[in-house]
């Protein structure tokens, strides 16, 4: 019958499977940029975390003591340029003040960047190792140096855990059902690798505390990034 429709059938195709040269070429890209990140330097003000303690650890995150910290520029900048006078006085305060715009700001911000990248990578099940270095300025002996670097680093890792309410949780306890794993591995060192000429006298706060010299000691670094198959 000419007026009679044919039959229609219709068949489910499968979704086609997403391009395997495309997904490696995206996480080659990832892994790249990660990489170009590093180092990611994070800084503190004076004895910080836990001041004037032998603790090995403490329950402070980093951006919680960044918040501080930043909070502390207009103090820096008035130490400083105190005892100074004139152009040498204007020249100083500029020069912590961009300490803290080109150190201080901008590595926080590389951070914030990182870790939207180690998030992304995890969530693809990569399996991913970051070594985290802590540092500190002369101002106390090696022991109690060591031990606030030690701190710092605990404090980047505070952050971690922390994260976008515990989203890193499973992946640093190797629990991630995706498989993905990321293993910190941790580096302090205490006024070990501190740079020569900076100033280790208390009695001049000025110079061992609140100058961009010391100021750029008292850190830590994501140092290095590692991508295991």
């Amino acid at each position: 019958n000419e007026k009679c429709c044919n039959d229609i059938f219709y068949i489910p195709l499968e979704k086609p499977k997403q391009d395997s040269t495309l997904m490696v070429q995206k996480i080659e890209k990832q892994q790249k940029k990660a990489e170009e990140l590093i180092p990611v330097t994070l800084y503190f003000h004076n004895d910080e975390p836990n001041p004037r303690t032998y603790d090995t650890t403490t329950i402070f995150a980093y951006n919680e003591l960044y918040d501080k910290y930043i909070l502390m520029r207009d103090e820096y900048i008035k130490m400083y340029g105190s005892k100074l006078k004139d152009e040498e006085k204007l020249n100083a305060e500029a020069s912590i003040d961009a300490f803290f715009t080109d150190e201080v700001e901008k590595n926080y911000q590389k951070m914030l960047d990182f870790l939207q990248l180690l998030k992304q990578m995890l969530l693809q099940g990569q399996h991913i190792a970051i070594t985290i270095k802590g540092y500190a300025s002369p101002l106390n002996n090696h022991a109690y140096n060591l031990n606030l670097s030690k701190r710092r680093v605990q404090s980047l890792i505070n952050m971690l855990y922390r994260y976008e309410d515990g989203l890193f949780i499973p992946f640093i306890e190797g629990k991630a059902s995706n498989g993905g794993k990321l293993d910190i591995i941790r580096e302090a060192y205490g006024e070990n690798m501190v740079t020569q000429g900076v100033s280790d006298d208390l009695r001049d706060q000025r110079n061992s505390v609140y100058s961009p010299a010391a100021a750029k000691e008292r850190k830590i670094a994501v140092i290095a990034i590692k991508f295991n198959k």
